[in-house]
C-alpha cells in the first residue's frame, strides 16, 4: 500500500511540473481509468491526457517532455495498481464494482485538481470504469453483434451467386469493399456447406491472380452481372457508387441499408 501511495505522489508531482511548464498552452487535463489484464493479473490504470489549446505549437514539446520524464528511465506515464480481491466476499457483483479501486481513482484526480487549482488549469475526471461497467458494455456489444448477425443472415438467405457474377464483399464492419469474379460456387445443401472462390479484380475489372475464398454468404455486399455494367466503368468508380447507394446497371442484389455498410 505504501508503494502505491508513493507512486501516486511521485507521478502527481511530475504531472504538476509538466502542466506548469506548459501552463499558458494547456486547455485541460483529462483523467481516466482502464481495467486491464496482463500476464494473468488484473490492474486498474489511471491515465492523464493533457490537451493543448487549439492553435498551440507546443505539441512536440509536450511529447518530448513526457518522453524525457517517463520513458527515458523506463518509467510509465500512468499510475497502476492490482485489483484487490476479497476471498471471503460472496457478493460477486459487489467485487466487480471495484469500490476500493474507485476510491484510489477519486483520490488521484482530486489530488491533481487540488495541486493545479491555483494555476487555473482545468482537470476533468471521466466516469470510473469498473469491471461491472465493462461487463455490461461487453454484454450490450455482444447483444448488438448477435442482432446484426441475424439481420445479415436473413438478408443473404436468398442470395444465389453464380459463376461469372461479380461479387462485392465486405468482410467485417468498416473494412474496405473488395470485388471479385465468381470462379467456383457451392450453394448450401444437406451434404455441402456454402463456399465461393473469387478472382479479385484489377482496376479495369479484369480478374487478377489473387484468390478470395468465402465460406459464409454474410460477407457478400452485392452481386452484379458484369455484362450489364456501363461501358468503361472501373473498379474504383464501381465501388464508390455502391458505397453511395447509387443505382447501377447489372446490380441484381445489394445488402439492405439497415445492415451495417
Amino acid at each position: 500500500m505504501y508503494q502505491i501511495h508513493a507512486d501516486i505522489f511521485r507521478k502527481i508531482e511530475l504531472y504538476v511540473s509538466i502542466a506548469r511548464k506548459l501552463k499558458e498552452d494547456i486547455k485541460e487535463i483529462n483523467v481516466r481509468n482502464e481495467i486491464e489484464r496482463h500476464f494473468g493479473k488484473s490492474y486498474c490504470r489511471v491515465y492523464f491526457d493533457i490537451e493543448l489549446k487549439e492553435g498551440s505549437e507546443r505539441s512536440y514539446e509536450l511529447y518530448q517532455i513526457i518522453q524525457h520524464v517517463f520513458y527515458r528511465y523506463g518509467d510509465k506515464e500512468y499510475i497502476s495498481f492490482y485489483l484487490q480481491h476479497d476471498d471471503e466476499c460472496t457478493d460477486k457483483e459487489y467485487l466487480l464494482r471495484n469500490i476500493k479501486e474507485q476510491a484510489h481513482y477519486d483520490y488521484i484526480w482530486n489530488l491533481l485538481e487540488w495541486n493545479l487549482e491555483k494555476d487555473g488549469i482545468k482537470v476533468n475526471n471521466a466516469r470510473f470504469k469498473s469491471q461491472l461497467h465493462l461487463r455490461r458494455i461487453r454484454l450490450e456489444e455482444d447483444k448488438k453483434w448477435e442482432q446484426e448477425r441475424r439481420i445479415i443472415e436473413d438478408a443473404v438467405e436468398t442470395v444465389s451467386p453464380e459463376v461469372g457474377h461479380l461479387i462485392v464483399i465486405r468482410q467485417w464492419r468498416g473494412s474496405p469493399l473488395r470485388v471479385g469474379k465468381a470462379e467456383k460456387v457451392v450453394l448450401p445443401n444437406k451434404r455441402q456447406s456454402f463456399s465461393l472462390e473469387l478472382s479479385e479484380l484489377k482496376k479495369d475489372l479484369v480478374p487478377g491472380k489473387t484468390k478470395i475464398n468465402l465460406y459464409s454468404k454474410t460477407e457478400i455486399y452485392a452481386v452484379i452481372v458484369p455484362q450489364e455494367l456501363p461501358n468503361g466503368i472501373g473498379k474504383a468508380e464501381l465501388l464508390d457508387s455502391l458505397e453511395r447507394g447509387d443505382d447501377i446497371s447489372g446490380l441484381i442484389w445489394r445488402r439492405p441499408n439497415e445492415v451495417w455498410k
